[in-house]
């Protein structure tokens, strides 16, 4: 559970925010909570999105090895939002484009 109130997207009204949030739904067909947290900085949505794009669409790693760099890292510094996302997922969940969301499958 997040300590700050989550800001919803039909309840965003900063133009930063409500313009960083239709980005992130047009390519991940939703606004993840964290983002949805972030948005207490409405200058820093955006740009973080940019980032996380790039590491999760653009980076050089194979989708395997990112996703279990990912969770390794989550799990070493004792991060359960993120654990938990992948213990959820299991090795079978697979994202909108059909990519690994585990990192057990395919």
């Amino acid at each position: 559970m997040s300590r700050l109130p989550l800001i919803d997207p039909a309840g965003a009204r900063d133009p930063l925010v409500t313009d960083a949030y239709r980005r992130i739904a047009l390519v991940r067909g939703e606004v993840a909570n964290w983002f949805r947290v972030l948005a207490h900085q409405p200058a820093l949505v955006d740009p973080v999105f940019a980032l996380s794009q790039q590491v999760r669409e653009r980076s050089s790693l194979p989708a395997r090895l990112r996703e279990l760099a990912t969770f390794t890292t989550a799990l070493a510094l004792d991060v359960p939002y993120e654990v938990a996302h992948y213990i959820e997922a299991g090795p079978s969940r697979r994202s909108r484009r059909g990519r690994d969301r585990g990192f057990g499958a395919g």
